[in-house]
């Protein structure tokens, strides 16, 4: 995968695409063979950087009894531009500010007061924020309708930041420069 590259990761369900992107994250460690960066670096041998260096957005994330902005925020520098302008290019913003204390307001215990597919658009939103060189969705937008989908999905295309992107939908590959799609745990094809 090139720099700043877009990759759909296709396959139906079970077909490991799950598997392959823990991998990758580093939530899995492979029991043979290495994933190489730059052609060179073990990612297991600096995991620490290669950990800083990637987003990751699970089929379902965990979010804290902290508001909106903490939840994405999360420790990094605050850009109040910067998180407008994300919560915006997804269609969150009108969802915000319906609660009575907009940005602030706490969504609870694994973000119960939001529906599952506002909690998929932060996810995003808290991958995109922090800049990362890589970023890995599994099956992120499964609870999107598909006026939501392609705003993500146009957000994705044009980030400065290399994007592996895992579905069981075929329609989306036109918003990536390349598809693996993987079948019985192996890859099949390359398009």
């Amino acid at each position: 995968i090139k720099k700043n590259q877009k990759i759909l990761l296709s396959g139906d369900s079970g077909s490991g695409k799950s598997s392959l992107l823990d991998l990758i994250a580093g939530l899995m460690k492979p029991s043979n063979g290495n994933i190489i960066l730059d052609n060179e670096i073990n990612v297991y041998d600096n995991f620490d950087h290669w950990k800083n260096m990637i987003a990751f957005v699970a089929q379902e994330n965990f979010f804290f009894n902290k508001s909106i902005k903490e939840n994405i925020v999360q420790g990094e520098n605050f850009n109040e531009e910067k998180l407008n302008n994300l919560v915006e290019k997804v269609n969150l913003g009108d969802v915000i500010n319906k609660f009575p204390e907009g940005i602030k307001t706490e969504i609870g215990n694994s973000g119960i007061k939001m529906s599952g597919g506002q909690l998929q658009r932060l996810a995003i939103i808290r991958a995109i924020y922090k800049n990362p060189k890589f970023i890995i969705l599994d099956e992120c937008t499964s609870a999107l309708d598909l006026k939501n989908e392609v705003r993500v999905l146009e957000l994705l295309k044009q980030l400065d930041s290399a994007i592996i992107f895992s579905s069981h939908k075929t329609n989306i590959e036109k918003y990536f420069d390349r598809t693996f799609k993987i079948k019985d745990n192996k890859l099949i094809e390359i398009n």
